[in-house]
């Protein structure tokens, strides 16, 4: 399903670092930083490389529906199921 309140994404958004948001009409596109390899794993010396997540919103009445996600990491780039990220939307929509 993918939908959550407009103002939890919009709360989360505010606080959230470090991102980019683009708003056009009623398309949100937002861009998030991954942490290091290093960083996810807790293991110096595993990988410095950062990619990125991008996360595409359509805004539906008082609703925002994740349409689209993929990862960047080194030049590729790598899709992501939006039911693989239904307890994160979760989370956001208790914010």
């Amino acid at each position: 399903m993918g939908r959550i309140r407009y103002s939890s994404l919009a709360k989360y958004l505010e606080s959230a670092g470090p991102l980019e948001v683009e708003e056009r009409g009623d398309r949100i596109e937002v861009s998030l930083l991954t942490p290091t390899l290093s960083d996810a794993m807790g293991v110096q010396g595993a990988g410095d490389e950062r990619g990125i997540y991008r996360l595409v919103f359509e805004k539906r009445g008082d609703e925002a529906e994740l349409v689209d996600a993929w990862v960047e990491i080194g030049g590729e780039r790598r899709r992501i199921a939006v039911a693989d990220l239904e307890a994160w939307l979760a989370f956001l929509d208790a914010w």
